[in-house]
């Protein structure tokens, strides 16, 4: 079996379903799964993220993948000057154009057995000859029509939870949704105990938060509830990981509650796993459209005190007050409350829910797993 991976972003944007793809691909090389794969991919216009310049080192003298950048048209560019991560118009302009880049290079020429993109419109164009693959890890916000007939030009819909299903089921015909498969993703785990941990204040309690900054991920209602808990009288430090559009605005949300001293903005850190550790609790608030998120895997891994929002795919995983803790989206005064029931437990309660945490995604998002499963679901031709 042959595979080609379309991911237009892959290249440049570091966001979850951008990253998430990289470990997919090592472990389908680690596993064997497929004789060959081709990976598709955007030249950058301006840099390339540091992950996947990481990857590529990595599979470097690897016969067994071939990775392919394609030159954006001159005419083309302009959509690349548009803050990426927040308006979803900007994703479907970038794969409406990519696919005619790939229509116009000779890379379809190629015998694929089959093919595996992450959003809807970067797999329209696949040769009948190929399994076409649609592996969802999110969904939309709002409903509409035309996905139907956009859908059906996928062989196997794949989403990486239950969640993920039910919400595309209103722009699914009957026949599709009843043929979605979930198949939840790994975690590319580097074992805690190997971790040296970024050592905080412990005058404070210190929440950290990981992300792109961007309003849906929740964090204008992570620094509310922050300044809910300082005006009881709590003595925090947030930590913020990340990059991304709203970062102007954060800043001047903190200095409209008067938070400067309680708040850090890290910007983007490569040893994640280090910053988790030691946190007195993980927030990821997101509002809607995620799947299983990436950061709150890592999260649950390296700290396992995590506080995430419902709807949003960790359902799949956390137990609620068993090992983690689901909030409403859109609530400030929910996640304050949760995050100072969280950090007024007993260390006996914390280390049962670290423990559980673990547990769950070491047994439910493992890559091997994940790889076996895969190659029963697509089988070959």
């Amino acid at each position: 079996m042959t595979l080609l991976i379309i991911q237009p972003r892959l290249s440049y944007y570091s966001g979850g379903g951008e990253l998430m793809p990289l470990d997919l691909i090592a472990a389908l090389l680690k596993n064997n799964i497929f004789k060959n794969i081709t990976l598709v991919t955007t030249k950058p216009i301006d840099y390339y993220s540091s992950k996947y310049i990481g990857f590529k080192k990595h599979v470097q003298g690897n016969n067994s993948i071939k990775i392919l950048e394609l030159e954006v048209p001159e005419h083309f560019k302009y959509i690349y000057q548009i803050d990426a991560g927040e308006d979803r118009s900007r994703w479907d302009l970038e794969s409406l154009n990519f696919t005619r880049m790939i229509t116009d290079s000779e890379i379809l020429l190629h015998n694929f057995t089959h093919c595996l993109s992450f959003y809807i419109l970067d797999g329209l164009f696949i040769p009948k000859r190929t399994k076409n693959i649609l592996y969802l890890l999110g969904y939309p916000k709002e409903s509409n029509e035309i996905r139907k007939q956009l859908l059906s030009t996928y062989d196997i819909i794949l989403a990486n939870n239950q969640g993920v299903v039910s919400n595309w089921q209103k722009d699914m015909l009957e026949s599709q949704f009843n043929c979605v498969q979930v198949l939840l993703q790994g975690l590319d785990f580097v074992p805690y105990t190997e971790v040296t941990p970024f050592e905080y204040d412990d005058n404070f309690k210190n929440i950290v938060f990981v992300g792109r900054l961007i309003e849906r991920k929740g964090i204008l209602d992570l620094i509310e509830a922050v300044s809910i808990l300082v005006k009881k009288g709590l003595k925090i430090k947030l930590h913020i990981y990340g990059e991304g559009p709203l970062k102007e605005r954060l800043i001047s949300t903190i200095e409209s509650f008067n938070l400067s001293n309680s708040i850090i903005l890290h910007g983007f850190q490569s040893n994640i796993p280090s910053r988790l550790i030691n946190a007195d609790v993980c927030c990821y608030p997101s509002h809607a459209k995620e799947g299983l998120m990436s950061s709150v895997l890592e999260g649950m891994y390296y700290n396992g005190l995590v506080i995430t929002t419902t709807n949003n795919g960790s359902e799949a995983v956390i137990d609620n007050e068993k090992s983690g803790f689901l909030v409403l989206p859109n609530s400030s005064e929910e996640l304050a409350f949760a995050i100072d029931k969280t950090l007024k437990l007993s260390i006996h309660s914390k280390n049962n829910i670290r423990e559980n945490a673990r547990v769950s995604i070491i047994d439910k998002c493992n890559w091997n797993t994940f790889a076996r499963r895969f190659k029963q679901i697509v089988k070959p031709i």
